[in-house]
């Protein structure tokens, strides 16, 4: 018999995956359905944190309006969800395949943590922290690092 927890894991792990997609498909407003009203974000570009879904919906509008209009591939891997009653966690590498307007290609991966809260009955991210490892000798982020 399925616990619980697995269940609620699973269910999170499925919004993750629609997530995903919507930012895949440009749908913006599907993409930043998972996030609480007043969300905190640390994202791996400036500034050091911003708060609030407006402001998540700004920077992929702004990040997605880099992309050229070929397909776009953002995918999610070692995805590890942890929920309780009404509060959870996740931790994922992300990776995106994306050609830009200016001809070049967009490949990278990241590290994504999302804490994620249960309100109304409804999954919402609380806060999000997104980051690359950096060289500790030159300071310089290793932005092309591969699993």
């Amino acid at each position: 018999m399925e616990s619980h927890h697995h269940r609620e894991e699973t269910h999170i792990g499925a919004l993750i995956t629609l997530q995903d997609q919507a930012i895949s498909n440009r749908d913006l407003n599907a993409a930043v359905e998972n996030y609480q009203y007043d969300v905190k974000i640390f994202d791996v570009v400036g500034p050091l944190q911003q708060h609030g879904v407006s402001e998540v919906k700004a920077r992929l509008t702004a990040w997605t309006g880099n992309f050229s209009e070929e397909p776009v591939r953002l995918t999610t891997h070692q995805l590890v969800v942890v929920a309780e009653e009404s509060i959870a966690f996740s931790n994922c590498i992300k990776h995106i395949s994306a050609n830009l307007k200016n001809g070049n290609k967009l490949e990278g991966y990241w590290r994504e943590t999302l804490c994620w809260e249960k309100l109304q009955g409804e999954w919402k991210i609380v806060a999000s922290h997104s980051s690359v490892p950096f060289n500790a000798t030159t300071g310089v982020a290793e932005v092309g690092l591969k699993l």
